[in-house]
């Protein structure tokens, strides 16, 4: 009798774990804070054969494992939402995937278990136009010089946004990662859209996917 609880016990908890690690779910408190520094650079040239195509996006995450791989479901859904069509790159971007939006996770600091986890880290993005000749570096310059090449709406954008959280209660691993990707993934389509937009007058992308006319 004791070895079949035993038995049960065990296959209890590896049930258990096992759901930590897979499933999406939490019954917690999350306390959840966060600081953005946002650059935009754009120009105008109207005389350029090339028309900047500001409805779609080729996406690209760095290390896409991980919290990287929540960032990058993150960004495709907000993105979508936010009317783009999003192309999720697999592999490192090519010469002729751009518009591009490049980003990480730079994790500072982590620690889950099931019910507590903590977390400290840095969200970078960038978002050009033009070229998919970009990096996630502080030293990268902008230079618009009126090709053809860059089109008619040259933009280029730099994010980054440094989170905090604290979650108490039942959390599953998945979860968790959502809940520190989430919120920023937000603010990464939103700045991109509303730069978009603004950049061209305030028509562009005027109509999300999905939404009624």
């Amino acid at each position: 009798m004791k070895r079949i609880k035993w038995s049960i016990l065990v296959v209890v908890l590896a049930v258990f774990g096992l759901l930590t690690l897979t499933a999406n779910f939490h019954v917690a408190r999350s306390k959840t804070g966060a600081s953005s520094q946002m650059t935009r650079a754009s120009s105008s040239n109207p005389d350029a054969t090339h028309t900047t195509d500001v409805t779609r996006v080729r996406l690209h995450v760095e290390d896409r494992v991980g919290i990287g791989s929540a960032l990058a479901a993150a960004l495709r859904r907000h993105l979508e939402e936010a009317g783009f069509e999003v192309y999720l790159l697999n592999n490192e971007p090519g010469s002729d995937d751009y518009p591009l939006v490049l980003a990480e996770v730079r994790d500072k600091r982590s620690f889950w278990s099931p019910f507590y986890a903590t977390a400290e880290v840095q969200i970078a993005a960038k978002y050009c136009s033009y070229t998919s000749d970009i990096t996630l570096g502080d030293s990268e310059s902008t230079h618009f010089d009126g090709s053809d090449e860059q089109g008619t709406l040259p933009i280029h954008l730099s994010m980054t946004i440094d989170v905090t959280n604290n979650t108490v209660g039942l959390v599953t691993l998945p979860a968790f990662r959502r809940i520190l990707v989430d919120e920023p993934a937000e603010d990464i389509a939103n700045y991109v859209k509303t730069s978009i937009e603004e950049a061209a007058g305030g028509s562009a992308i005027a109509n999300p996917a999905g939404a009624e006319s």
